[in-house]
């Protein structure tokens, strides 16, 4: 009520009924639960969202598949890059690799190719040990790193044939996956961007809590109070209060939620958490009537308030 001091002829038990100008009922079957001071309150509300779309890098680390070096000088067990060659294999992927057919490779931050297929093989080596690896089919051949052929420094032997859907026999006999000692690196920048929504620190007050927007108003207009997060909400920050600048009327019902000592850095939750957020109270109380329930009272022009009969 406007004027506080009806407070005092109020008492706990009252049944309230709201009317409206017309002298139609607005609520009824409501009583009075408490009558004083209060510094906590929960409304319910949802957070403005924020979408953005990204387009995903990801690092990888790849090897080589290499020939018995051949010709006359050639040394025994060493091999050399076959050339002209397509395909280089993804040493540490996870997942589906049909997602990175039309992405685009970029090899030791110098050579750009787009991938045309992708599929998981298995390679086995001469003593025993294999791997699953990502075989990756490019536009164009491959047939330098780093502005250098591609050796056999780091070359492991394979007598045994590679298996996938690239083919099956024993054509492949070295395998690297460094260069000069360093691991043979690239990026793949997928071609579908990703589109994400993200909470921000602004915070919408659901019709069902809009009977506390007069308050928060109020209690705002005093610089030396402010309404702050309550401890115990999950996924926010306890250091969050509302931003008074954004509290504008005593309809306003959307608020930016800030660090209560700058009053200016944004706090958001960790996402769209769809829980009541407790508020707290600091340098001041709300005053009024509480009732055992909540009530759309923004029709009611006068409350009916009679002690029940026991």
């Amino acid at each position: 009520m406007d004027d506080a001091s009806l407070n005092n002829n109020v008492t706990v038990g009252m049944n309230v009924t709201g009317y409206n100008n017309n002298g139609g009922v607005v609520f009824t079957d409501t009583i009075v639960n408490s009558v004083g001071s209060k510094q906590n309150f929960t409304i319910n509300y949802q957070s403005t969202a924020l979408t953005s779309t990204v387009t995903p890098v990801y690092s990888y680390e790849f090897a080589v598949a290499l020939a018995a070096a051949d010709g006359p000088n050639a040394a025994p067990n060493t091999y050399e890059y076959m050339v002209p060659w397509n395909s280089i294999f993804i040493t540490n992927f996870v997942g589906d690799p049909s997602h990175l057919i039309n992405d685009q490779l970029v090899l030791e931050q110098e050579q750009v190719f787009t991938i045309v297929n992708a599929y998981f093989i298995n390679v086995t080596f001469n003593d025993g040990t294999g791997m699953d690896v990502v075989q990756l089919e490019l536009d164009i051949d491959l047939s330098q790193l780093n502005s250098m052929p591609i050796g056999g420094d780091g070359a492991i032997a394979i007598t045994e044939e590679i298996t996938g859907p690239g083919g099956d026999g024993p054509f492949v006999y070295g395998w690297e996956e460094t260069i000069s000692g360093s691991p043979i690196t690239g990026v793949i920048t997928s071609d579908v961007p990703v589109t994400t929504t993200t909470p921000t620190n602004e915070i919408n007050v659901l019709p069902t809590s809009d009977h506390w927007l007069d308050n928060i108003y109020d209690l705002l207009q005093d610089s030396n109070v402010k309404i702050k997060l309550a401890y115990a909400n999950p996924g926010w920050q306890t250091n969050g209060c509302i931003d008074p600048t954004t509290v504008s009327s005593a309809t306003d019902n959307v608020y930016s939620i800030v660090d209560c000592d700058d009053m200016l850095t944004p706090v958001t939750p960790n996402g769209f958490l769809n829980k009541p957020l407790s508020l707290e109270v600091f340098g001041g109380t709300i005053d009024g009537i509480f009732l055992n329930r909540t009530v759309q009272h923004s029709g009611a022009t006068s409350l009916l308030l009679v002690h029940q009969e026991p």
